[in-house]
């Protein structure tokens, strides 16, 4: 079976999956790029699977499944487990996806460890971007020294993110 074939004929993620068909087979029945998964209905959701990722990741390369399947909030928070470290992707790439949706974005930060300690290298402005503030924050873990601390932001941000 091609991947022709299973275009043609409707077979779909939800099919392939219950087959065990993984990326690599995929990409052995024609597949050539991450885009062809999305034709077939795999989704972000389907790279927080460990071995699915692994796969993936080792059939198209980090760089294709992120620019075609993380692109949104709500992928962010899908792939910010242990896919984000297989996807080569941090708490500031995930976060500059959330902007302006602090409700994925605490859901982003609560899946990454350590707790509290995971915003190194974050530019301030992407924080401040998501619209997280202190009391969030502050429920995740993250003290005003930790922000500071992993940041690098100023009294000024600290301010504006409720410190």
């Amino acid at each position: 079976f091609s991947l022709g074939f299973f275009q043609a004929n409707g077979i779909r993620a939800v099919n392939l999956n219950v087959a065990k068909v993984s990326p690599i087979m995929l990409k052995e029945r024609g597949a050539t790029s991450a885009r062809d998964l999305l034709t077939l209905q795999f989704d972000a959701l389907h790279l927080a699977d460990p071995g699915f990722c692994a796969s993936a990741v080792s059939a198209f390369g980090a760089d294709d499944l992120v620019r075609e399947f993380v692109t949104t909030p709500a992928d962010a928070v899908a792939v910010a487990g242990a896919a984000a470290h297989q996807l080569g992707l941090d708490a500031g790439a995930l976060l500059m996806l959330c902007a302006g949706a602090p409700t994925e974005a605490a859901a982003v930060l609560s899946q990454l460890v350590p707790r509290g300690g995971s915003l190194g290298g974050t530019a301030p402005v992407t924080l401040l971007d998501t619209g997280l503030r202190a009391q969030t924050l502050t429920a995740l873990g993250y003290t005003a020294e930790a922000v500071q601390a992993q940041t690098c932001c100023g009294a000024t941000d600290l301010e504006k993110l409720g410190f």
